[in-house]
């Protein structure tokens, strides 16, 4: 979904015209129109929404794009109750469309139960309609607007998976697992799909299964660093230590800021007595990010190596995090 930057960006290059062009017409400077594409800011007033729409040459439904996408009432804007009458399935569907690519889903929503109410067995829409309430986390109207949208026809891996990820969200893990493998069956080479699959395998205890499936995630995205850190957790589990420190290492290959990899990688350094190394991992993941519990780790490696003095202070640090961590 387009920003009101790249819509303008869109808009002006399909005029051919140069950003010191359209400034000189607006009155402004060419940075406030590169400025205005990049997102850094947005115009604040209407009329120079509606001043870059004449200069642009935009009819009124990019105009009224525009305007939606920098946040003002389109053209010819009258309250919801007395517009209900009047638009059309297209207007209502772009308005909704619109209003969820500026994320203002609750309002996206009401337009689209209007273009429902006039077309009730159009399965995109009802799709989509689960998308903006899944960004609302009302995950159980997400879900059965997905599975209306199955039941209507639209029975592809994206609706799944969709279904999938609301399950996951409600805590229904076996069932978010069955709908990920019927995503996996129509598109066995997406590795989002895998990933997901491996995380409800995670959920549900199931270590053995959720590494194979982490590990064809990375088969089909070599640099989801997210997996590979993952993976690394499920070999930790299984007293795989080497390996999982491979695989933490190639996470932070992918990404050297990665915290998550630096916190799995101190806790298999220290199943393997590698206490420095340990050490210097679990103060690399707790400097990228403060809330890790590494204290309570860094306090046991600090009393195998018999620095007890710093031990203590790291075992207070962890009291305070979590008051409750040795009761």
């Amino acid at each position: 979904m387009y920003t009101f930057g790249e819509w303008l960006s869109q808009f002006r290059k399909r005029e051919k015209m140069s950003q010191q062009k359209l400034a000189d017409q607006m009155g402004r400077s060419r940075t406030t129109i590169s400025h205005w594409e990049r997102s850094v800011y947005r115009p604040e007033e209407r009329e120079d929404v509606l001043k870059l729409a004449e200069k642009l040459s935009l009819g009124e439904e990019d105009t009224n794009t525009l305007l939606i996408a920098a946040q003002f009432p389109p053209e010819n804007w009258e309250p919801r109750d007395n517009r209900q009458a009047q638009k059309t399935k297209k207007q209502w569907l772009h308005e909704a469309r619109l209003l969820r690519s500026i994320e203002d889903y609750e309002e996206a929503l009401l337009a689209y139960e209007e273009f429902l109410r006039l077309e009730p067995d159009n399965a995109a829409v009802y799709y989509e309609q689960g998308n903006a309430f899944y960004q609302l986390k009302e995950y159980e109207k997400a879900l059965g607007a997905f599975k209306h949208a199955l039941s209507l026809g639209l029975k592809k891996a994206s609706t799944y998976n969709s279904i999938g990820d609301a399950l996951y969200q409600l805590g229904h893990y076996q069932e978010a697992l069955e709908a990920y493998q019927f995503a996996i069956d129509i598109d066995p080479r997406s590795a989002v799909y895998y990933y997901n699959k491996a995380e409800a395998l995670r959920r549900l205890r199931h270590y053995s299964e959720a590494m194979e499936a982490y590990k064809k995630a990375i088969l089909f995205d070599p640099i989801n660093v997210s997996a590979h850190t993952k993976l690394g957790d499920m070999l930790r589990v299984h007293r795989r230590e080497k390996e999982a420190i491979a695989a933490y290492e190639k996470a932070l290959e992918q990404n050297p800021n990665y915290a998550d990899a630096y916190f799995g990688k101190g806790l298999a350094l220290r199943w393997l007595n590698r206490d420095e190394e340990a050490l210097a991992a679990y103060d690399q993941a707790y400097y990228l990010n403060p809330s890790l519990p590494v204290h309570h780790y860094r306090a046991s490696a600090l009393i195998h190596l018999g620095r007890f003095e710093e031990a203590e202070v790291a075992r207070q640090a962890s009291e305070q995090v979590n008051p409750d961590a040795n009761e």
